[in-house]
Parts: structure tokens; C-alpha cells; sequence
């Protein structure tokens, strides 16, 4: 049976929402909603690969509820320095 660490799902959510909405506030977004189309696909390639690399890293690394604010923040940075890191932007 596979083990899986527990983690505040709503809450997740609820932080990535703010950090996609404090870059996108930011203008850091503005240079890639031509490479995507429009805004919105923009905003749900961040969002969608901001929580894709969150759960993958935790149970990677088997963390538990207490690394929880230590890996947002260290995500959130990332994401506010080069948002680039967690766009998929497929080149034809």
C-alpha cells in the first residue's frame, strides 16, 4: 500500500491563488500572454504547475504538515523572482 502525506488541500489551494494573483498583479505575467494566447490559459499553466510542483516535491521528499510554510515560501519566491520556472511553454 502506498503512503501518502497528509497536507491541507484547501489551504494549498488557497496560497497558490494568492501567488498567481500577486504576480499577475505585478506585471510579471504580462511577457507571456502573447506565448499562451491570453490571460487566462497564462494564469491556469501557473497555477496548475505551481501545485504540480508543490505535491510532487512533497512527497518526494516525504514532508510532512511541519515543512508545509517552508516549501510554499520557497515556491512563492520562485514564482515571484522568474514565474518562467513554472510555465510549460511548448515550442512548435
Amino acid at each position: 500500500m502506498l503512503k501518502f502525506n497528509k497536507f491541507p488541500l484547501c489551504v494549498t489551494l488557497i496560497n497558490f491563488t494568492n501567488i498567481v494573483l500577486k504576480t499577475l498583479r505585478q506585471g510579471k505575467l504580462n511577457q507571456y500572454f502573447k506565448l499562451f494566447s491570453n490571460v487566462i490559459t497564462t494564469i491556469n499553466n501557473l497555477y496548475s504547475n505551481l501545485i504540480s510542483n508543490f505535491f510532487q516535491e512533497f512527497q518526494s521528499k516525504n514532508l510532512g504538515i511541519r515543512e508545509f510554510g517552508v516549501l510554499i515560501k520557497k515556491i512563492s519566491d520562485k514564482c515571484f523572482e522568474n514565474p518562467i520556472i513554472y510555465l510549460q511553454i511548448k515550442i512548435d
